[in-house]
């Protein structure tokens, strides 16, 4: 009895391993049968041919939009690339679905309609006909779109499936042990078995999603994964307000190098290609591969303007032209390789303009960048690119005038309550070879934001020293004092305290003939460093002035912490002395309460004899400036109109 219970309980040991077993095989071949390779290759094949209906619907809007025998031989060679695909696909695929197969020969039969056009010797299409078949292709290409989602989504159903076997091997394998305790080795190597399965099933996992997001030449991200995260980056900037921008690059004839060197070669090229955008580009920023040898590099976050993210896109797109154009070194080359990119940039904020359409725009600045001879960046708002490009013109003129010595300094006279000029601001003009005379305010906020304001105000201080030690030497003028406007970039540089000590120990002349004159925004940065440094040249003899007084919110509180010898009233409460009480009011509380303080006041901007009389008779105004007196002009006339007073 005993033997017959062992046999029976060996017996069922051995049914219940063997059912293990068959189980286990039976769900381990579902998994292979159920691996979605063949899945995944139909997505790539159908995603290829989706990009190259996309190349030839964008191939036809370029020949629609600017007809010409080349934009002709570029419909023609994506013509030749799909007719290609679809037969690939048809050969590779013959018992495909009723709805692939019919979508295929749509295709054919769109391709036969464009076939004759095309043909060599057949007369140019008009815009209207290629029009027309723009349209259908782009019909075209929206199904091709949805159908590769469908071939992509089959793939992931195939994947489900196989997690489902996988999870009703586990409740075998478990349900095994329970029973079969004596097949616990069984059921191990089962396990180990199921744990590779598993991992099988990881890997494919990620090849699958390799394929479906990333580019598989370069690894970066391919049109999929750029289109979702364009959706993404619209949305956001939709909610935060900030610009961002795409910018669509391709290598200037790129296709020589592949059509004589081979697409290993080409291959080679386009990987170090997209290793320099990852580097150029801001963490954060996407660089993606659309195909071929075009780029994109999605930006974001560029600032609050337009005209901000248009400076910091055209910087970044410079910095992707000069890292591409470096020499590459390909093996199979013996000298380094040069080669250049085209750009065009496209600005985008908020949600209002979709993807395909933002892309569009950026491939449209492409071409106006090929058409300027390539290596070249453009972006798609005309009025922008010319904006971007005027201010790269005045800085580059700036930087050869100021080592052409076109900066001139002319003179405002400054009077006393008699009349008498007693002073002089300092004020820059441009003067160009040819060209007229170029205020302050056309070429300023550049010198500001490039850097070259902290030389242009060194050679400011330097002149007006000169000027002061040239009037000097004469009896009409040695008594004059020189006003001179510094900046707060110049201000904050370290050195400048020692500078100007420096400059009116070399040009000789007494530092109280010199006035710095200083706005708010210098105070603001760093009022204990500006303390400092006004307090140290004030020891010297240098008088400091505040300009534009009253136009800022905490001038009171510099006045008193700072060591001011003068205010000055803002113009723009002087100009409309006469017809405004407001500012007439404005005009004689900041005029009393100089007085109190003990500070010289100057009014700016007096044009007109009743500003005169208000400011100068009425409310005993110190010191007045404006055309009135006399204009801004060169040394030579500021002399001698001193020289006709004085007479």
């Amino acid at each position: 009895m005993p033997r017959r219970r062992f046999l029976l309980l060996v017996a069922l040991v051995l049914a219940g391993a063997v059912a293990s077993l068959i189980a286990l095989t039976a769900s381990l071949r579902s998994i292979s049968q159920a691996l979605p390779l063949e899945s995944l290759h139909r997505q790539r094949d159908f995603a290829a041919l989706l990009l190259d209906i996309h190349r030839l619907d964008r191939a036809l809007s370029v020949a629609h939009l600017a007809p010409s025998p080349e934009s002709l031989d570029g419909v023609r060679f994506a013509f030749d690339l799909v007719l290609l695909r679809v037969r690939d696909n048809t050969t590779l695929y013959p018992h495909d679905e009723a709805e692939v197969g019919a979508f295929h020969r749509r295709i054919e039969a769109e391709l036969h309609r464009l076939e004759p056009l095309l043909a060599d010797g057949a007369p140019p299409p008009g815009r209207a006909l290629l029009a027309q078949h723009g349209a259908q292709w782009e019909q075209l290409r929206d199904e091709a779109r949805a159908m590769t989602d469908q071939v992509f989504q089959d793939a992931v159903e195939r994947a489900i499936t196989q997690r489902d076997h996988l999870l009703a091997l586990r409740l075998h394998l478990f349900a095994g042990i329970t029973l079969v305790a004596v097949g616990a080795l069984a059921l191990l190597a089962s396990l180990v078995r199921q744990q590779r399965a598993y991992a099988q099933l990881q890997s494919v996992g990620q090849e699958m999603r390799a394929m479906a997001f990333n580019d598989p030449l370069t690894g970066l991200a391919n049109r999929r994964l750029l289109t979702d995260r364009l959706q993404q980056a619209l949305a956001a900037s939709g909610r935060n307000g900030q610009w961002g921008a795409v910018l669509f690059l391709d290598l200037d004839h790129f296709k020589t190098l592949n059509d004589t060197q081979g697409h290993d070669v080409g291959d080679q090229l386009l990987q170090q290609v997209a290793r320099r955008l990852v580097e150029a580009a801001r963490a954060g920023d996407t660089v993606a591969r659309l195909g071929g040898d075009e780029f994109v590099v999605m930006l974001e976050t560029l600032g609050a303007s337009d005209a901000e993210a248009a400076l910091h896109a055209e910087a970044l797109a410079e910095r992707v032209r000069e890292q591409i154009a470096r020499p590459y070194a390909i093996p199979r080359l013996a000298h380094g390789y040069h080669i250049s990119p085209s750009i065009g940039v496209a600005l985008f904020q908020g949600d209002a303009e979709p993807v395909d359409a933002l892309l569009k725009q950026a491939d449209m600045a492409l071409y106006q960048a090929k058409d300027a001879g390539r290596n070249a960046i453009r972006f798609f708002n005309p009025a922008m690119q010319a904006a971007v490009e005027q201010r790269i013109q005045t800085e580059t003129a700036l930087r050869q005038a100021i080592a052409a010595h076109e900066l001139q300094l002319h003179y405002q006279p400054q009077v006393d309550a008699q009349g008498r000029v007693v002073g002089a601001e300092a004020l820059l003009r441009w003067q160009p070879p040819q060209g007229p005379l170029v205020l302050p305010a056309g070429f300023i906020d550049v010198a500001e934001d490039s850097g070259l304001i902290a030389p242009i105000g060194r050679w400011v201080l330097e002149t007006a020293c000169a000027q002061l030690r040239a009037w000097g030497t004469q009896a009409h003028t040695r008594h004059l004092q020189l006003s001179v406007n510094v900046s707060a970039r110049q201000f904050r540089q370290p050195d400048f305290e020692p500078q100007v000590r420096q400059m009116l120990e070399h040009a000789g002349v007494p530092a109280g003939q010199l006035k710095i004159e200083l706005t708010e925004s210098v105070v603001l940065g760093d009022v204990a460093d500006t303390k400092h440094k006004m307090q140290a040249l004030r020891a010297h003899g240098v008088d400091f002035s505040l300009d534009d007084f009253g136009t800022g919110y905490a001038s009171l509180t510099y006045l008193k912490q700072l060591p001011f010898t003068q205010i000055k009233i803002d113009r723009s409460f002087v100009t409309d002395i006469g017809r405004d009480e407001s500012d007439e009011a404005i005009c004689a509380t900041i005029i009393s309460l100089g007085r109190s303080l003990g500070l010289e006041v100057v009014a700016e901007g007096v044009e007109t004899p009743v500003q005169r009389d208000f400011l100068c008779t009425r409310h005993r105004c110190g010191l007045m400036q404006g055309y009135l007196f006399g204009a801004a002009m060169p040394p030579e006339a500021f002399d001698q109109m001193l020289q006709a007073q004085a007479a």
